[in-house]
């Protein structure tokens, strides 16, 4: 079972969790939440979505709430899960619905 986490800092995951061992989630999990990096010359720069496999995730205490994942949010977990790693694009942040944790700094 997938679960949607937000952590203490604000971090948004999505969680297959497999174990949980010394307070710390065990499991398979993607990070929603993405920053935007502005360089010194003023241009955006964004990081990876990544699919993590089977690590240590997060402390127990950290977790602030449980939601309920959307339809698009499975079906992005399992696109990370087959790809591995796809870069940040806004027409994939709009194809899975997932632009509400893209945070910009500016």
């Amino acid at each position: 079972m997938i679960q949607k986490i937000r952590t203490s800092n604000n971090g948004i995951w999505l969680i297959e969790h497999l174990a949980t061992k010394d307070d710390t989630l065990i499991g398979n999990a993607v990070v929603l939440s993405k920053k935007v990096v502005v360089s010194e010359l003023g241009s955006k720069m964004y990081d990876h979505y990544y699919f993590s496999q089977n690590i240590k995730l997060i402390y127990l205490n950290k977790i602030v709430a449980y939601l309920a994942p959307t339809k698009k949010e499975l079906e992005f977990f399992e696109l990370l899960r087959t790809e591995r790693e796809l870069p940040f694009t806004k027409k994939l942040a709009h194809q899975f619905h997932i632009t509400e944790y893209v945070i910009d700094s500016l």
